[in-house]
């Protein structure tokens, strides 16, 4: 998890704010680090719960593990779909109007 959010993290920054006004950039950074701070805690939150219960009904954290993978997995997914979902009409994810660094 680590290496990808280190190889997107600058994108989703720059994307956010190459489409956003000027006079509102401060307010869409603090929303892009916001979203990151809120998923990282929730995300240990609920996958420490899913380990920690494992481990106490089982004896073993592999149960636990397994389902805190897959939440993780299927949230992914589930943000993939709903991006894609989000582009304008007859855009595509590869349409690239990215801004250039």
């Amino acid at each position: 998890m680590g290496m990808g959010m280190g190889m997107s993290y600058s994108t989703i920054v720059t994307l956010v704010l190459g489409k956003t006004p000027t006079d509102r950039q401060g307010v869409a950074s603090t929303a892009v680090a916001l979203s990151d701070n809120l998923g990282t805690a929730f995300g240990a939150g609920v996958s420490g719960v899913a380990v920690a219960a494992s481990q106490a009904t089982t004896g073993a954290p592999d149960t636990g593990l397994a389902v805190a993978f897959g939440l993780t997995v299927g949230l992914g997914l589930l943000d993939a779909l709903v991006a894609i979902r989000r582009l304008p009409p007859g855009r595509s994810p590869r349409s690239g109007d990215a801004p250039r660094p």
